[in-house]
């Protein structure tokens, strides 16, 4: 794993800058790992990387474990797998068939509940790590994995 960019958020104007330069440091077919703690942004962060793409209605997959967006031009999977509890759950929600489809980018929240080895060979593996510091800042680092 590679660092490969880090930055400090401080403000939600901050998330939207890093979210657009998040268009154009990630490959298309790119997953990207979202690891932090309970409120740390994870999913804020996804909707605002839907947001340069003109997708507004972004919520929470936990309870649903996926969440499919898209506009004309972009699809985006939306994965929360916090509620998964052991390989029998992962595999019993679909979740490797979801994986394998087709989409521009992938985001999966709670990676750490699979294995890296358990993702798909040749798509670009990055992950987003975020830090919550206080209630307003947060350090952020993203690493190729692949």
């Amino acid at each position: 794993m590679t660092l490969f960019y880090s930055t400090q958020i401080n403000t939600e104007q901050e998330l939207n800058i890093f979210a657009e330069k998040l268009v154009n440091i990630l490959m298309k077919g790119s997953i990207v790992l979202l690891s932090g703690g309970l409120s740390a942004g994870k999913t804020t962060l996804v909707a605002n990387f839907c947001k340069v793409f003109g997708i507004q209605l972004v919520q929470s997959p936990t309870y649903s474990i996926h969440h499919r967006y898209s506009s004309k031009d972009i699809t985006i999977d939306h994965f929360d797998l916090y509620r998964l509890e052991s390989e029998e759950d992962i595999e019993s929600s679909g979740f490797y068939d979801l994986l394998n489809t087709e989409s521009h980018y992938k985001f999966i929240e709670w990676p750490d509940r699979i294995k890296t080895s358990d993702y798909p060979q040749g798509v670009p593996l990055v992950m987003i790590q975020i830090n919550l510091e206080n209630e307003n800042v947060r350090l952020v680092d993203l690493y190729r994995i692949n």
